[in-house]
């Protein structure tokens, strides 16, 4: 152990985590803790084998509770919870794989999540009426909007920010989306 943490193998980091580890109980080996955004919304996770930290959600990737997850050790932010196929956290893994952290969602988790999504439509009246009444139908929040007409194909591409509770309400609108007179597609961004 001793000549690994000399070689730079292990960090002291995972050393201090792992004689921690060794102290507690197997129910405490995982902690459940609560990073609030407002008062409103309550994300859960459950990181293995640590302690409280000051967490956020990586607004590269946008988790969704269904989604894989990691989490990434940041200088003074706390850990980065990212999708574990962001191409963010592939390459810090590379880079310096000792920050890395094994991330779960918690069952209790009753967060709402900001996803952008893309649909793209051959252009018409009212299909932004008609997409947005979507939105309100199933109580999802936009929190942004963005129309560009394409003027060679006509093609109206919109991104759509969007409050989601899992990957589940997600899928559904998504194929809800897809199902509108003259959309093309529609898919998270």
């Amino acid at each position: 152990m001793l000549v690994k943490l000399a070689l730079g193998e292990i960090s002291l980091n995972k050393l201090a985590a792992a004689f921690q580890m060794a102290d507690k109980s197997e129910e405490q080996k995982s902690f459940e803790f609560i990073n609030r955004k407002d008062s409103s919304q309550v994300a859960g996770f459950i990181i293995e084998g640590v302690g409280r930290l000051l967490t956020n959600i990586a607004a590269c990737c946008n988790p969704l509770p269904g989604d894989p997850i990691i989490g990434f050790i940041t200088k003074g932010r706390g850990v980065s919870i990212h999708r574990q196929d962001c191409p963010n956290v592939l390459r810090l893994t590379e880079k310096e794989p000792d920050k890395i952290l094994a991330v779960n969602w918690s069952r209790e988790n009753k967060a709402a999540y900001q996803v952008n999504i893309l649909v793209e439509a051959y252009d018409r009246p009212d299909l932004l009426k008609d997409l947005t009444g979507l939105f309100a139908n199933e109580k999802i929040t936009i929190n942004a909007l963005n129309s560009y007409i394409e003027p060679e194909d006509n093609i109206n591409k919109i991104k759509i920010g969007i409050e989601i509770r899992n990957l589940q309400q997600l899928s559904k609108i998504l194929h809800k989306l897809e199902q509108f007179k003259n959309v093309i597609a529609a898919s998270r961004v």
